[in-house]
């Protein structure tokens, strides 16, 4: 999974594979809400994120309350799972439980993309 991640990353994988055009990821991590989708997506499900094909990407630190840079994407899973990726940064996390229904994920997810990127930004 973290191989996937950081081919996902740096656009290849470790023995030079191509796996996606930059412009198609550049597609994906673009947010491609209608102004509907987007403030139910945005004041419900993940504040400051928005969706683009596939994956969710930051759009808005003030509202997430997350140091990720802008277009940090990525996709958690019901388990409380998570992949977030940064291409400018070439940082991928890979965080895995698997609790169902577990509410604390989205505050754990948070706390974690903040560390790293604490740690990044010094």
């Amino acid at each position: 999974y973290s191989t996937f991640a950081s081919c996902l990353v740096t656009g290849k994988s470790e023995n030079g594979y191509v796996l996606l055009k930059e412009e198609t990821l550049e597609k994906m991590i673009t947010p491609a809400l209608c102004p509907r989708a987007q403030d139910y997506f945005s004041n419900m499900l993940k504040p400051g994120y928005s969706y683009g094909l596939g994956v969710w990407t930051h759009v808005d630190p003030d509202i997430s309350k997350v140091n990720t840079p802008i277009k940090e994407f990525g996709w958690d899973g019901a388990a409380g799972s998570l992949a977030a990726m940064d291409k400018e940064s070439q940082v991928s996390i890979i965080y895995m439980q698997h609790v169902l229904t577990c509410g604390p994920a989205k505050q754990i997810h948070k706390d974690i993309k903040s560390m790293v990127f604490d740690i990044i930004n010094q």
